[in-house]
């Protein structure tokens, strides 16, 4: 089913498209370093559409507009793949949190490689473009259940997550969140990308996940399974970590007379990250997130 109409023929360089449309609108605009283009073929949670040609050859950014049908919603995969001549030269793709009724502006950078002969990109290449091309989204989920003592140390935890994440992305790296002694504040890189569940719902962005609201609940593991339980954390809804908090003996103690400092799997508000201090012979999950 046909998802979206083009606002017009492509416009060369950086505007905005949706400017005067009343409905859902996602203003696309498309760089990339692969020399001279004459078409764009636009995957949007669908089969391709191609725009119709540019009346000559034209470097990028070009910038066009995807009106899209008023019942799309939530978190929809776009993308894009430069053609010069009919032939594939580059790809790229981003994840966008679309919300009905909403102008929604997103760069998506292209990436290939042309092959010495001069031919066209084949379908291994232009797959590696867009696995080396840096996502506009990164993922988070919940690794475990542990008891406070079974938790495991920081590499090994970054290992176990980034062996579970990379059923996400193939490429990807992946860290715990967790408070431990002398470990410092917990951090997410600030690139502006949006944080989503396996699932591909909503969480966050860079700039609010460490805060007291999110979009959605973080309940699920990598393989998109439900968790209800409790999320070992040990730091504030700020990313701050205070040592004075119970962290089950710096992670170490099962032991039933000891605490631990958890967030909530259900929570979307500050409960969260701060949800109480359950016994350390408890099993909880712990955080995993995208670098």
């Amino acid at each position: 089913m046909r998802q979206f109409a083009w606002f017009a023929l492509l416009a060369v360089g950086c505007y905005d498209p949706c400017f005067g449309h009343g409905g859902t609108c996602i203003g696309l605009t498309v760089t990339g370093n692969l020399g001279p283009i004459d078409q764009l073929g636009i995957t949007v949670t669908a089969a391709e559409q191609k725009t119709p040609p540019l009346p000559q050859e034209h470097s990028l950014p070009v910038t066009t507009a995807l009106y899209l049908k008023d019942d799309v919603t939530g978190m929809v995969d776009v993308k894009v793949t430069a053609y010069h001549s009919g032939s594939p030269v580059g790809q790229g793709h981003s994840v966008v949190p679309v919300t009905p009724g909403q102008h929604i502006p997103v760069t998506i950078a292209v990436v290939g490689a042309i092959p010495a002969d001069g031919g066209a990109l084949d379908s291994g290449a232009l797959d590696a473009g867009v696995d080396a091309s840096l996502p506009t989204n990164r993922y988070v989920f919940l690794t475990g259940p542990f008891k406070g003592g079974g938790v495991p140390g920081l590499i090994a935890l970054a290992v176990r997550c980034t062996s579970e994440g990379q059923t996400l992305r193939k490429s990807g790296t992946f860290k715990s969140l967790l408070g431990r002694t002398n470990s410092g504040n917990q951090t997410v890189a600030q690139e502006g990308r949006t944080i989503v569940l396996p699932s591909g719902s909503l969480v966050a962005t860079d700039s609010t996940f460490f805060s007291d609201n999110h979009q959605s609940a973080i309940n699920q593991t990598a393989d998109k399974n439900p968790v209800t339980a409790c999320v070992w954390t040990n730091f504030k809804t700020n990313g701050e970590v205070t040592p004075a908090t119970p962290s089950c003996l710096n992670w170490m103690s099962s032991d039933s007379n000891v605490q631990g400092s958890a967030g909530s799997g259900t929570a979307k508000d500050s409960t969260w990250a701060v949800g109480g201090q359950p016994f350390c012979s408890n099993q909880c999950y712990v955080l995993c997130i995208e670098n």
